[in-house]
């Protein structure tokens, strides 16, 4: 017998619920670590050019709209498509080629420091959280910690947390993960997820 078992019919429903919804949350912080981490393979192009996004959208219209930007472009993919994004990647991300304007570089701490310089308190903050659960990105991948890529990832490891806690019926363990999941800490108005 598991621990939910134990449970009222609506409260093991109830959890059920919330355990499907963290996972699919889960699931698409992966995705968009990934997609922010590098560029996309030829395989993962043509995977994304094989989803169907409908409904996807969650009835927000400028999603929607985005998502079928990323259709209509996909539709017309070529054998230059690859490189086409890759330099857009780099571009927007890596601000390759980018002088004058403002890229969109993936580290929390150009964005909340003063002087929009990596490796600032945002990074030590994120880093805080991160030895606190046990959570370590790969040293070998010489990035800053406070890359969106790793914080997605930390975003969906506290789900998957929440969603074991749940599981074993530990409501203030659930708890714990939900709030640790909810702000960045020194900074409770920037909601995380």
């Amino acid at each position: 017998m598991t621990v939910t078992e134990s449970l009222s019919t609506e409260d093991a429903a109830f959890i059920r619920e919330i355990v499907a919804v963290n996972e699919g949350r889960a699931a698409l912080y992966r995705v968009l670590a990934h997609y922010y981490f590098k560029e996309l393979t030829a395989e993962e192009i043509e995977k994304v050019a094989s989803q169907d996004f409908a409904g996807m959208d969650g009835g927000e219209a400028l999603i929607a709209e985005g998502f079928a930007d990323m259709k209509r472009y996909l539709e017309k993919r070529n054998t230059g498509t690859r490189q086409a994004l890759a330099v857009d990647y780099a571009h927007t991300f890596l601000a390759a080629g980018n002088y004058e304007s403002f890229a969109a570089t993936p580290y929390e701490s150009v964005f909340t420091s003063e002087l929009g310089l990596l490796m600032q308190e945002a990074r030590d903050e994120v880093y805080k959280c991160y030895c606190e659960e046990g959570i370590q990105p790969d040293e070998s991948l010489r990035t800053p910690e406070d890359h969106l890529s790793f914080e997605f990832e930390f975003i969906a490891c506290l789900l998957d947390r929440t969603n074991e806690a749940l599981r074993r019926c530990d409501g203030d363990a659930a708890l714990a993960y939900a709030e640790k999941n909810r702000f960045i800490p020194s900074r409770p108005s920037a909601e995380l997820g």
